[in-house]
């Protein structure tokens, strides 16, 4: 498992599908989705999935920073 893989493990349910969806697209594909499709995808506003994302990307530095 990469480290990215092992920081993502360690993020929220809902971080981590946000993030997951952001940086790696979702259903096989290996584009990332941009916000408009994440908040469609999860039936959250476009502004919550940017918050969710921006929270779980700050978590995973701090889980960076103890390795």
């Amino acid at each position: 498992m990469s480290i990215m893989q092992e920081l993502i493990a360690k993020l929220s349910p809902g971080q981590r599908d946000i993030v997951n969806l952001r940086l790696y697209g979702g259903s096989g594909s290996n584009k990332s989705m941009r916000y408009c499709e994440i908040a469609a995808a999860l039936g959250i506003s476009e502004r919550a999935a940017r918050e969710k994302f921006r929270r779980g990307m700050r978590n995973m530095r701090r889980h960076a920073e103890k390795i």
